[in-house]
């Protein structure tokens, strides 16, 4: 999974999801000052990347998860750790940028976070299922993650609904 073209996968995922998803282009329009957009996209692209290098320098290029302290670990370094810095550097940007107000970043920062997250919780089992080495290991969990990232999707959906006029 951590071989040369995941990371560079990754990262452009990351900014079609920016783009497609988030319509940051639209959102800030540019006609904005093209530093915070820079910014942005930078960090789009840092987080896959500090996700990733944590995530080979704790658990290692094959990691096996199968035990819960290596299932952990790997959820602090991969997710938990890079999910925050990056949050931390998107609602100073954003505050900075004029879009969140000193009376609402911390929620919303909260907010940008806990969906961080559950993306990671989300995706991160289904490609490790599909492409993670040893497949003797991973290829039977391609069909036992399904109802957790059924879940997952639900959970993302039902708390970005409940926020969405926040």
């Amino acid at each position: 999974v951590w071989g040369k073209k995941i990371i560079p996968g990754i990262v452009l995922a990351e900014l079609i999801n920016s783009i497609l998803l988030y319509e940051v282009h639209i959102d800030f329009g540019w006609n904005r000052t093209s530093l915070y957009d820079l910014l942005l996209y930078g960090n789009n692209v840092f987080r896959p990347v500090f996700a990733g290098f944590l995530a080979i320098y704790v658990v290692g290029k094959t990691p096996r998860l199968i035990e819960l302290r290596s299932i952990v670990r790997f959820f602090v370094f991969a997710a938990l750790i890079p999910c925050f810095v990056t949050t931390i550097i998107y609602v100073v940007l954003l505050l900075g940028a004029g879009h969140y107000t000193p009376d609402n970043f911390l929620i919303k920062g909260a907010l940008w976070y806990t969906g961080d997250l559950m993306s990671v919780l989300i995706f991160t089992p289904v490609v490790m299922s599909f492409f993670a080495e040893p497949r003797t290991i991973w290829k039977p969990r391609v069909v036992s993650v399904g109802v957790p990232i059924l879940a997952g999707v639900l959970m993302v959906f039902l708390m970005f609904h409940s926020f969405r006029t926040y």
